[in-house]
């Protein structure tokens, strides 16, 4: 039977990354993201090597600390003329990653650092990770850190939501208004690395991009307002996230790759009753 703190990982999780991944839908930096969640595995390595043990802190902290140092650079390098935003994504994602290759490869090849465990995760392994104070077990701490994330999250949005609205639609708007949309972008780009960071540790990096974009792509299709898609965006979050913990426990399969399927089936399937609506509206047209 599917464990309850799984479960509540994925929902919480699921739900804050939908929130989180739908401005990067609405700027077209889907893949910013995937970059992230590739680019912080010199950050985990180095701290790996740093402290002699591969803690969920320690990880944390040398993930969100090479997050950082990546988003700077990809923005930094979208905002000089002739360079495209998804070259400048590329190519910071692939030397950092190329660099985490590296130091498991070498400096850290004579460490027990499991190369699968770094690049993918396990929400499986969950459960194990507990928080103990004094003597009492209050829980697994991926339950506690994914609940404090959305908290975080909403929290976010709910204060600067108008705010960020502004910097993705028309940049030159806000600064007009005096809005510095750089910097609001650059903060933005923290807390999405804040998002990946997390979700590369709980659960991988291959389910954390689906996280990110699917729910949200799939709410871009069917809503004309922010608030409302950033609602629907976590409903299809939760349904996905339960069907497909529940298709892992009736098969016995990878819970990730699960959700991820499930959220990659529901979003071909929105295409294409989106797409079947567009047209009719078509036909009417005409």
């Amino acid at each position: 039977m599917m464990d309850i703190e799984i479960l509540l990982t994925a929902l919480f999780l699921s739900s804050a990354a939908a929130l989180a991944g739908s401005f990067l839908v609405l700027s077209g930096r889907s893949m910013f993201g995937d970059a992230l969640s590739h680019a912080v595995l010199p950050g985990i390595v180095l701290m790996y090597l740093l402290t002699g043990e591969r803690s969920f802190g320690g990880s944390l902290v040398g993930a969100i600390l090479t997050a950082i140092v990546v988003s700077y650079l990809i923005e930094h390098l979208q905002h000089i003329r002739g360079i495209p935003s998804d070259a400048a994504i590329g190519a910071v994602f692939v030397v950092f990653f190329a660099l985490g290759i590296i130091f498991i490869s070498g400096p850290a090849a004579g460490v027990d650092l499991d190369q699968e465990c770094v690049l993918f995760g396990e929400i499986a392994f969950v459960p194990f990770e507990r928080w103990i104070v004094g003597g009492i077990d209050l829980g697994a701490k991926g339950v506690w850190i994914s609940a404090g994330l959305l908290v975080f999250v909403g929290l976010f949005l709910h204060f600067f939501r108008s705010l960020l609205s502004v910097v993705t639609f028309d940049t030159e708007y806000a600064n007009a208004i005096g809005i510095p949309s750089k910097k609001w972008q650059q903060l933005y780009s923290i807390l999405i690395s804040v998002v990946v960071v997390i979700g590369f540790e709980l659960v991988g990096a291959v389910l954390i991009v689906s996280l990110l974009v699917a729910p949200s792509a799939i709410a871009w299709l069917f809503s004309a307002r922010i608030n409302g898609m950033l609602r629907l965006a976590v409903m299809v979050a939760i349904v996905s996230s339960l069907v497909g913990t529940g298709v892992a426990d009736v098969f016995d399969v990878s819970i990730s790759g699960s959700i991820a399927s499930v959220q990659g089936i529901l979003f071909f399937i929105a295409s294409a009753v989106y797409r079947r609506r567009f047209a009719n509206k078509l036909k009417k047209v005409h």
